[in-house]
């Protein structure tokens, strides 16, 4: 027989969200330090072959690496107008630019916590065709299942996490993309897809947090 569900509201999936952008803000910036030097050693080699081109290439980076630090700097004080108004005008300005390429996925960020899913799902379609960061492709992944989610498509929701599960099987956002999809399964009534979702879940992920949070909305 089938299981039934207890219901989970939006406000707490998008609260979810909102605690997994917390730490990924956290960890992104660590890592974008870490790259900063190591791009640094490569423009050295770079100006030391003589090339005027790539010299003028280094100062556009540099800049857009400078700008989008301000910004996130910015959005971390919680002045998302302005920050937005940057990210904005780096994507544009420097679109050719890791920090203007990675500006994309930050708007789309800003347009999902403001309620406007289409604009946060263009923009991170935009990015998962231009970005190359991995912790920032799975997130902008995942937030598309999670914009359509929030819009009520639950379908189209469960095959974009559907589509996360099978390219980051390995990533600790995978649990969370099993119990979105789950939970749509729930939503669409088809409680037998739901019930293998779950399964999946507990055998993959069993020492996870959403397996746990999965076992206690199960009405038995």
């Amino acid at each position: 027989m089938a299981k039934k569900y207890k219901k989970i509201t939006k406000k707490e999936l998008k609260r979810d969200r909102m605690l997994e952008y917390g730490t990924k803000v956290a960890l992104y910036i660590r890592r974008q330090r870490i790259k900063v030097s190591i791009i640094g050693g490569g423009i050295l080699i770079i100006i030391g072959g003589g090339v005027y081109f790539q010299r003028t290439v280094q100062v556009k980076q540099k800049q857009a690496e400078f700008e989008f630090r301000e910004a996130m700097a910015i959005y971390g004080t919680g002045n998302v107008t302005e920050a937005m108004t940057r990210f904005q005008d780096i994507s544009t300005l420097y679109r050719k630019t890791t920090a203007g390429i990675n500006a994309i996925y930050w708007l789309g960020n800003i347009y999902y916590f403001q309620g406007n899913y289409k604009e946060a799902q263009k923009y991170y379609e935009d990015y998962l065709k231009k970005g190359k960061d991995k912790v920032l492709l799975e997130s902008a992944l995942l937030g598309i299942g999670d914009t359509y989610l929030q819009e009520n498509d639950y379908f189209s929701a469960a095959q974009k996490y559907d589509e996360f599960v099978t390219q980051y099987a390995k990533s600790w956002l995978a649990p969370k993309a099993l119990f979105q999809t789950m939970r749509c399964y729930q939503l669409l009534n088809q409680l037998d897809k739901a019930n293998s979702t779950i399964q999946k879940l507990t055998q993959n992920y069993p020492t996870s947090q959403y397996t746990q949070k999965a076992n206690l909305l199960t009405v038995r």
